[in-house]
């Protein structure tokens, strides 16, 4: 026994030696150095910063308890966010897996023979626990990158939360903005149809050429194929917000209209590295160089030799009522010590494992900065395009009702004011897309800076 432990001690010294020299073994992950700017390379100044954004339940400024509740039932159900959690689950058994296997295995047994030699029964029974092939620094290497596969896993689900978030928010407005615009086109439809027919009816009288008359109907034909691309447009957000929710294909019954929402918010920002910390992606790609990194480390370790124990203890009956036991104890121990060569293949391939995941977490960064700044040059566009549409239409609009005035008191015929009130149908379509256009760069916003996903408490397994 006294030789075994004085070779067990010589044997692991060994192998710290060797792990200790070994940077292949036992690799050391370094964090890439990124230069990344102070500020944004298209900056507003008027930009407010926040710097709690994950937490910041950006979407209840649009004061809509129906958007809030189906946003939180839809982080219960989304089937996206369900798969992270299911890979999650994975990625936490496989850790308990590495976490159980410094147990040793127990083995059991018992039975009966006869003993022809001597002619009795035999009874026998026993235990022992042994570790088949123990390679100690290999299960500290995989430990090390189980751990990490988890702490990857779930950054991938808020990721998947923060993804969710942005789709069904995008969806939601997309959807109420379409319907209002169905409603405005109808009204233009019935409008110019109206307009249609008074020109109609001068023509028969003579009073304006025929172009006059076609140039209507150009237009009606237009604005009829308009209306049902809308259409096609709100079954088909109606159907992603089904999709996002978990339901089947068809009509999602939301009592809001689109006209109540005010899109009149604060620029918001944060600085880029403020940015970088708070985006899932880019902590779920550092994560995945460090697990890459880790994971040679953990083929490596295979070179090392492995080593067996085993301890028995027995009892076995010598006659029937049991007398005569015989107790027979034994402890054994083995080095192995088995280099496949294929193994050597596999570090090569770890090794470009490695630099794929070096080159995705700068591509993750970089697009996250590039995202950031499209953003805040899209928000500010869009901004100033709402103000500019939004003056034409209150100038149309002030012109219509100084005219329909002048027609009440019998001053101009109704054909005067037709023009006004076509004009004001078209501002009210155009300021619906651009009011849309606003809120989704917004939302893109938010979403790029990493707004929101662990603002509502993850569900309990």
């Amino acid at each position: 026994m006294k030789i075994i432990k004085v070779w067990l001690l010589i044997f692991f010294s060994l192998i710290l030696i060797i792990l200790d020299g070994c940077s292949l073994i036992n690799p050391t992950y370094v964090k890439p150095n990124v230069e990344v700017a102070d500020n944004w390379a298209y900056i507003n100044e008027s930009i407010t910063y926040e710097s709690n954004f994950p937490y910041l339940a950006w979407w209840e400024q649009f004061n809509d308890p129906q958007l809030n509740h189906l946003i939180k039932q839809g982080l219960q159900v989304n089937n996206s966010v369900q798969k992270a959690f299911a890979h999650l689950e994975i990625a936490q058994g496989q850790l308990r897996a590495v976490n159980l296997s410094w147990i040793p295995g127990i083995n059991l047994y018992a039975g009966y023979s006869t003993n022809p030699a001597l002619g009795y029964p035999n009874y026998f029974y026993g235990a022992w626990p042994s570790y088949s092939a123990l390679n100690i620094f290999n299960l500290i290497s995989q430990h090390k990158a189980a751990t990490l596969n988890v702490e990857a896993q779930q950054y991938a689900v808020s990721a998947a939360r923060l993804t969710f978030i942005a789709q069904f928010t995008t969806g939601y407005f997309t959807y109420l903005a379409e319907s209002e615009r169905l409603e405005l086109v109808d009204n233009y439809l019935a409008d110019l149809s109206e307009w249609e027919s008074i020109k109609n009816a001068d023509f028969q009288r003579g009073l304006v050429p025929a172009q006059n008359v076609d140039e209507i109907q150009q237009r009606l034909w237009e604005l009829r194929a308009q209306r049902e691309l809308v259409v096609v447009n709100i079954q088909k957000a109606q159907n992603a917000l089904q999709y996002l929710l978990n339901q089947n294909p068809g009509p999602l019954m939301i009592n809001v209209h689109f006209e109540n929402f005010c899109t009149q918010f604060p620029d918001v920002g944060a600085q880029p590295v403020t940015v970088l910390n708070n985006r899932p992606d880019v902590e779920l790609a550092e994560t995945e160089l460090r697990l890459a990194t880790q994971n040679s480390g953990v083929i490596a370790s295979q070179l090392l030799p492995a080593v067996q124990l085993d301890y028995f203890a027995g009892q076995s009956d010598v006659d029937a009522k049991g007398s005569n036991g015989i107790y027979t104890p034994t402890t054994d121990a083995y080095l192995t010590w088995s280099v496949n060569p294929a193994i050597f293949g596999e570090i090569k391939s770890f090794s470009g494992a490695k630099k794929f995941a070096y080159a995705n977490y700068l591509e993750v960064v970089r697009g996250a900065l590039r995202d950031v700044d499209n953003d805040l040059v899209n928000h500010r566009d869009s901004n100033h395009r709402y103000e500019l549409i939004n003056k034409a239409y209150l100038t149309a609009l002030d012109k219509y009702q100084l005219n329909n005035a002048l027609y009440k008191k019998g001053i101009i015929a109704y054909n005067d004011i037709m023009a006004d009130k076509l004009n004001v149908d078209q501002a009210k379509i155009a300021l619906n897309q651009i009011k849309l256009l606003q809120m989704t760069t917004l939302i893109s916003l938010y979403q790029d800076l990493g707004g929101g996903y662990n603002s509502i408490p993850l569900r309990s397994n």
